[in-house]
Formats: structure tokens, C-alpha cells, sequence
């Protein structure tokens, strides 16, 4: 049997050495080196006590086993070398879970301030209405978002699974937060589109009842200018048979008031060319403004 106590006494000085060795450059366990986000603070080195763990539990089986030793004093000896490595084993192990919890705690609270500051609020944008957040507002926020979810991503080696889960989750929520405002700002402009059309509609309405209307007395005074155009040529036809001072002078004066009736209406149907083709260029740089 003394290989078997001999083979378990080499175990346990394999368990003291690569306890002790994680003090050195040249330990044998594998290592990894994070960082605390406080830039000041130099990288921590953390060592992978899986391999010793599971020599300890070998050890431990040996002696749960019976393993026979030459005499109890050995055994006791063995045992008492075994118990420290596994507490010395136990303590440098959960310092280091408690470094890297820390580090990783560290990483989270700065991560998790900067994610819910660009959280959106509309209970905000209410309470202060004077001063709500715009696109740009927003626009810029996305961008800061996206920067934190990159600093998450070259952070992940010295965080904990937990505290990057819970810096993704935050993300999630607050890039939701980012679509309840882009939806609502969507809604609003479609609204605000609508509302704008109905004003044109309104305004187009109105033009065209303007165009129509504006025809409509152009035509009836297009009717009363040729009328006074008649009268004015059957007034110079009665001129020269009109017979005496009297009728002749009557004849001038209807002959003057039908040319003055008469300029009177080619003005007026000058001025509503003009109100129509006023009307006519506002419709047509209206529409060509919607296309």
C-alpha cells in the first residue's frame, strides 16, 4: 500500500505547489488579467483555480476512501498538509471571486449610469413642456446608447455573467424607451401631415371657388361689354340722321356715357383676368409643391 500513500502525499505537495506558485510569474495556473474601470488603477490578475479544486477533490476522495498510511502519525501529517493547501487553496480563490465580483460590480454601476441617462421619458417631455426632446435630441442619445453597448462588449472579460446580463437587459430597455419616442414623433408627423393636407385641400377649395366664380363674372361681363359695344355701334349709326340740336346733342350724351360704360368694363374684366390669373399661378405652385 505505500505506493498509494506515497502517490497521495505527491498530490497534496502538487496541490501546495501550485497554491503557493500563483504568487509567481511562472504559475502554472492559467491567468487572466481585467480591468477596473477606474483607468487609474493598474490591470488585476486572476487565476483559474479550477485545476486545483479538482486535484483537492481527488485528494479528498483518497482520503474519504480509507487510503492506508505506514502509521496514523502519517496520515495525521498528510492530512494536516492537505487541510491548509485547501484552506490556503479556499481563501486565495474567494479573493479572487471577490476581486472580480468587485471589478465586475464596478463595470456595471458605470455602465448602468450611462445607459438610464439616455433613457427617454415622457413624463419628462410633459412635466417640462417648454423645453421637450427633439430629433436631434434623440438622434444624439441613440449614438450614446450604441457607444455604451461597445464599451459593454470591450469590457465583457472582466464582468461577471450577471452583471453584463443586466447591462444588456438595460440596454434593451432603454433602446424601447428610444422606439416609444421615434413611434410617437412617426404619429405625430403623420398628423401634422395630414393636418397640412386638409389645409391645402381647404386652400385649393377656396382657389378654384375663386377661379370659378371670377370666371362666371367674366363671362357676364364679357356679355355686357359686347351689349354695350351694340349700343355704341347703333348710337354712331343714329348720329347722322339725328335731326335737330336737341336729339343730336341726346344722341351724343348716351353715344359718351355707353363709351365710358363700355371702358368701364373692359376694365373690370381686365382686373378679374388678373384676380384669375393670380389664383391660377397660386393653384398650380401649390400642386407642384405637393408632388
Amino acid at each position: 500500500m505505500s505506493d498509494d500513500w506515497q502517490g497521495l502525499n505527491g498530490r497534496i505537495e502538487g496541490l501546495r505547489s501550485l497554491v503557493a506558485g500563483s504568487d509567481g510569474m511562472l504559475s502554472p495556473l492559467k491567468a487572466r488579467s481585467v480591468r477596473h474601470p477606474a483607468g487609474s488603477l493598474s490591470p488585476i490578475l486572476l487565476h483559474d483555480w479550477r485545476p486545483a479544486w479538482d486535484l483537492a477533490k481527488s485528494i479528498q476522495a483518497a482520503f474519504t476512501a480509507g487510503i492506508k498510511y505506514d502509521s496514523r502519525q502519517d496520515r495525521e501529517v498528510a492530512w494536516t498538509k492537505f487541510n491548509d493547501a485547501r484552506n490556503e487553496l479556499s481563501k486565495r480563490s474567494k479573493a479572487d471571486h471577490e476581486e472580480m465580483f468587485n471589478v465586475s460590480k464596478a463595470w456595471r454601476d458605470l455602465l448602468f449610469s450611462d445607459i438610464n441617462a439616455q433613457r427617454y421619458s415622457k413624463l419628462n417631455d410633459a412635466l417640462f413642456f417648454f423645453d421637450p426632446t427633439t430629433v436631434e435630441d434623440m438622434k444624439a442619445s441613440g449614438k450614446r446608447l450604441r457607444d455604451c453597448g461597445a464599451r459593454l462588449s470591450a469590457a465583457k472579460d472582466s464582468m461577471l455573467k450577471e452583471h453584463k446580463d443586466e447591462c444588456f437587459q438595460l440596454i434593451l430597455e432603454v433602446r424601447q424607451s428610444h422606439d416609444r419616442f421615434w413611434e410617437q414623433h412617426k404619429a405625430s408627423h403623420e398628423q401634422r401631415h395630414r393636418e397640412i393636407g386638409e389645409r391645402i385641400k381647404d386652400v385649393l377649395s377656396r382657389v378654384e371657388e375663386n377661379i370659378t366664380k371670377n370666371r362666371e363674372k367674366r363671362a357676364k361681363a364679357a356679355d355686357a361689354l359686347s351689349r354695350c359695344e351694340a349700343n355704341i355701334y347703333k348710337l354712331r349709326d343714329m348720329l347722322p340722321n339725328a335731326k335737330g340740336d336737341d336729339f343730336r346733342s341726346q344722341v351724343e350724351g348716351w353715344l359718351s356715357e355707353a363709351c365710358d360704360k363700355r371702358d368701364s368694363i373692359r376694365e373690370t374684366i381686365a382686373r378679374i383676368d388678373e384676380w384669375i390669373e393670380q389664383d391660377v399661378e397660386r393653384r398650380n405652385d401649390i400642386n407642384s409643391k405637393r408632388r
